[in-house]
């Protein structure tokens, strides 16, 4: 049987018994993301929007991004212009929080011969304060 395949059925059946329990235990929560392994994650269980975008206008990279969470969670993103010079380092660093959307627009100027991503970390907070949920996205490549 396919590994990838089983990995899901295993994934599906975590879920099914976290609702059941839910079910019969009374919980009114949301479940967080089941993760089987580093190939295999459940995501978008509370973060309902995680947008990610990048494009350059002369030596200028413009980096945007979005957090969406329903009522009663609250949104945070990061965003990290990373540059490639043989491994991908971060240059630029933005972080703000917000309640149900967390949205923000960015520039920054580069320098030319290199490649060029922004990484998002996508955060869902339960009324606790409590990390519900996190995805991290990462865009396309922009080369200047």
């Amino acid at each position: 049987m396919n590994t990838k395949f089983t990995k899901a059925i295993c994934a599906a059946a975590v879920i099914t018994v976290t609702a059941c329990a839910a079910v019969t235990t009374g919980f009114s929560g949301r479940a967080e993301a089941a993760r089987i392994d580093d190939s295999v994650s459940i995501q978008n269980i509370v973060i309902t929007n995680a947008i990610n975008t990048l494009w350059r206008s002369g030596n200028t990279m413009n980096c945007n991004g979005k957090t969406t969470v329903p009522s009663g969670y609250s949104s945070g993103l990061t965003m990290e212009l990373q540059k490639y010079d043989g491994g991908w380092t971060t240059i630029k660093t933005w972080s703000s929080t917000g309640s149900t959307r967390t949205e923000m627009s960015r520039t920054h100027s580069v320098s030319s011969g290199y490649r060029y991503r922004l990484k998002t970390t996508h955060k869902a907070y339960n009324g606790a304060g409590g990390t519900a949920e996190t995805i991290v996205k990462y865009s396309n490549e922009v080369s200047y």
